[in-house]
């Protein structure tokens, strides 16, 4: 038994610890190879930090209101998190936890999305390929996370449509029919504090998706909880400092711009 697990055990028996808390640790830690994840959650064991570890992992971040809303930011940031940024300016990384808006879930929330709309889309005998408009806000980690969603789309079958930089969520919507897209996403937490982000989905129409969707796509998400799916997401996303890797998609300019192909670059490194 792995000094970790000891210690996380002896929490839960101390009561300090939720037992679901110290169940979902070791499934993000054997969801990927990353480091980063490994040692922030070795540092707030040894600060003891409980409460801390408990907010970031006493439960799997499911689908909400319209998508997945939560903090990126934690309420005590690791020195693993932070990275080179000085304590005045947000951390290098996203929290690390499985309640948190950060690579682990952005990925997911895209496995769940893209398999749920090509079973809508088999389900209605379209042939169509699935395809996602994709946007984000100014939020931190905003554009990282709309880049990793472009990635694990594309490489799941889907087209992608991409704006080139920060945009609101209604021509996120607009965009959305006028590509023709078979749904949407804005990487935005509305009116909630800067230290959340979220994952906001459209469905074809422009609108929001409907509880009968979100539930759909929110059994994709929690049967791929090993992450075990068409690709090794695990590695995808807790890549390492590997070389950056190009994915296909087109960029969108502007709502009503023409489709262009353009390769967004997306950093192994974030994950």
């Amino acid at each position: 038994m792995s000094a970790l697990r000891e210690t996380l055990e002896q929490a839960v028996e101390e009561g300090r610890l939720l037992a679901a808390s110290a169940g979902n640790i070791p499934l993000l830690l054997a969801a990927g190879h990353n480091p980063l994840y490994r040692l922030a959650i070795s540092q707030l064991v040894e600060a003891k930090a409980w409460s801390e570890l408990n907010d970031r992992f006493f439960k799997t971040l499911a689908f909400g209101t319209g998508g997945l809303r939560g903090r990126s930011i934690g309420k005590r940031v690791t020195d693993a998190e932070r990275g080179s940024r000085p304590e005045s300016e947000p951390p290098e990384h996203p929290c690390v936890g499985t309640n948190a808006m950060n690579f682990y879930n952005v990925s997911r929330a895209t496995q769940g999305l893209v398999n749920y709309l090509k079973g809508y889309l088999n389900s209605v005998r379209s042939d169509r390929r699935p395809s996602l408009a994709l946007a984000h806000d100014t939020r931190i980690f905003s554009r990282q996370f709309a880049e990793l969603a472009a990635k694990v789309a594309t490489e799941l079958g889907c087209d992608v449509f991409l704006f080139e930089s920060a945009r609101s969520t209604p021509e996120l919507s607009f965009a959305v029919r006028h590509t023709n897209a078979t749904a949407g996403i804005v990487i935005t937490a509305s009116h909630n504090p800067p230290h959340d982000n979220g994952y906001k989905v459209y469905f074809e129409d422009g609108a929001q998706v409907t509880r009968a969707k979100r539930k759909a796509s929110d059994s994709r998400i929690r049967f791929r909880r090993d992450l075990q799916s068409e690709i090794a997401l695990g590695d995808l996303a807790t890549g390492g400092s590997r070389a950056a890797e190009r994915t296909q998609c087109s960029i969108l300019t502007h709502p009503w711009d023409r489709r262009r192909n353009f390769r967004a670059t997306v950093a192994r490194d974030w994950f």
